[in-house]
């Protein structure tokens, strides 16, 4: 009897369908980020915490990040920690890039003026084929949770350098968990993810006043 059943569970285990590693199209989430140290990469040793909203079948995508950096400064971006934001338009080819304006005075709790930037965006936002040469690693532990591993893909929604990295995912519900790069130069991780539609106007830039680099007098930049 025994004999049987440790065959039948062999058999199910042997036949049972490789998962495929999937982005849901429109989702938002928390999320985390760290940067290894040391590396060649201008956010190298800074840490990020923050929301992101996506809807992929409109080639939209928002973050908004804290970002904390080494020695107490963010070089071009301010002390640290400071907030920055990227709000990307795939159909329209822009990217509306937010930051603070330390020149102002900051308002009670410490709330400090908000600048947007309008920046080509000279690629696309998501990386369809970002899972095209995926090997399933089988299932794994990652701080504790229990996943599905994939090596060989590259971050869905696209980088500065979109490094070769593993994907994680929940064992159960198959959503995102985790993609780190095989370099161990980006950790990124996600948190509370709600599944559902994401309406256009999360991503509505039209009252932050944003601007094209050179008509104003602040410098440009670069998040991305």
């Amino acid at each position: 009897m025994v004999g049987r059943f440790w065959l039948w569970s062999m058999l199910t285990v042997s036949a049972a369908k490789e998962p495929t590693p999937v982005y849901p199209r429109q989702m938002s989430y928390s999320c985390t980020m760290r940067v290894k140290p040391g590396i060649k990469d201008i956010f190298a040793g800074n840490n990020f915490t923050g929301v992101h909203y996506l809807n992929a079948d409109k080639k939209m995508m928002r973050t908004e990040w804290l970002m904390t950096c080494p020695n107490g400064s963010c070089g071009q971006f301010g002390s640290s920690p400071t907030s920055v934001g990227i709000n990307a338009h795939g159909e329209e080819q822009a990217m509306y890039q937010t930051f603070t304006n330390e020149r102002l005075p900051p308002g009670p709790g410490g709330a400090l003026a908000v600048q947007c930037q309008k920046l080509p965006l000279h690629s696309s936002v998501f990386n369809e084929s970002w899972a095209a040469g995926a090997r399933y690693r089988g299932v794994h532990y990652l701080d504790g949770r229990l996943c599905h591993r994939w090596s060989n893909t590259v971050p869905w929604a696209i980088q500065r350098v979109q490094r070769i990295s593993d994907y994680y995912s929940d064992f159960y519900s198959n959503l995102p968990v985790a993609s780190i790069s095989e370099d161990g130069a980006i950790d990124l991780r996600y948190q509370s993810l709600t599944v559902a539609p994401q309406p256009e106007a999360l991503f509505d830039v039209s009252g932050l006043n944003c601007h094209a680099p050179g008509s104003s007098d602040e410098g440009t930049r670069l998040l991305v």
